[in-house]
């Protein structure tokens, strides 16, 4: 998903409707639905993934797997392990930034059962790894600026399901700098036999509903979310809710799962654990195409261990 194409509409249309003093009384706008829609979408598209994650050396791999000095050691025992990593960018002794990235350590049987997940979960753990040590470092740059502030950033992994058809996982983001912390969400659907990230529209059958859909979950579970912000902005919000937009999806044994962060909702207040909304199955039965429905829950507990650790 392209969020920062679609930030940059909404401010500007923020700006235009008179959230900051400005706009008329008609709330008109300078940028068409059609042409966030249009260009948002050919932006995404662009600017996806690729499955880079998939394509990566063995050396590459090698580094991914590789624990950190002082780290936990890894695998648990069962099938999925994920261990959140420590890292620090220090000058003469103070810290200045320090982070915390993931990293998953599939078990060898489910290595040797996906061996192209396996491919995939490697590429990811390496650009993790090789973007967290820049964050920090670049972080620490700019902390040494300012009186007694530490940056800090993390993301934590949650599994979410696992399974022959989807391997699913959602990612919180954190990023804190003195009294303005940003939180961001990202969540990954891979197709374990081929390693390939399913994208939104190859999972869904019947799209007609999905956008008023989506809407009323708002509405019904998130009422000063949708006052605030959709209902004043719900021909924008429309174009950003197409299928090829590449949503933060997962599909579930309650339906499907759609996940927002506060930049969709242009940094305005929101729950402390996030915006979370489901089309569950009963309500929607055509939406989701059947190879990829999940007809009752998986015992996650039993198949995935958590290794944590806390940013000090």
């Amino acid at each position: 998903m392209n969020k920062k194409f679609f930030m940059a509409a909404i401010v500007a249309t923020t700006v235009a409707t008179g959230l900051f003093g400005c706009g008329d009384a008609n709330g008109s706008v300078a940028i068409s639905a059609e042409e966030i829609s249009g260009q948002a979408a050919a932006d995404a598209s662009s600017s996806a993934r690729d499955n880079v994650f998939s394509e990566v050396s063995e050396e590459e791999s090698a580094v991914a797997a590789s624990t950190d000095a002082g780290a936990v050691a890894v695998p648990s025992g069962k099938d999925i392990t994920v261990v959140d990593r420590k890292i620090t960018s220090e000058d003469g002794g103070k810290v200045y930034a320090e982070g915390i990235y993931p990293e998953i350590v599939l078990s060898d049987e489910y290595k040797g059962k996906y061996p192209k997940l396996d491919e995939y979960i490697n590429g990811f753990n390496t650009q993790k790894k090789e973007s967290a040590a820049e964050t920090t470092d670049s972080d620490a740059e700019h902390a040494k600026g300012f009186d007694d502030i530490k940056f800090t950033n993390s993301e934590n992994v949650e599994i979410v399901r696992a399974d022959d058809k989807m391997f699913s996982f959602v990612i919180d983001k954190y990023w804190e700098a003195g009294a303005h912390p940003d939180s961001y969400v990202d969540a990954i659907n891979v197709d374990p036999s081929t390693g390939q990230e399913l994208e939104l529209k190859q999972v869904l059958n019947d799209t007609s509903d999905l956008k008023s859909g989506i809407i009323e979950k708002i509405k019904e579970k998130y009422p000063n979310l949708y006052e605030e912000f959709v209902e004043n902005h719900e021909d924008l919000f429309l174009a950003w809710l197409e299928p090829d937009m590449n949503l933060e999806y997962s599909i579930t044994e309650k339906g499907l799962n759609i996940y927002f962060d506060e930049v969709t909702f242009s940094y305005m207040s929101m729950p402390d654990d996030g915006v979370e909304i489901t089309l569950p199955y009963g309500e929607y039965p055509n939406l989701i195409k059947q190879e990829y429905a999940l007809d009752k829950a998986q015992n996650l507990d039993e198949m995935v261990e958590y290794i944590r650790s806390e940013a000090e």
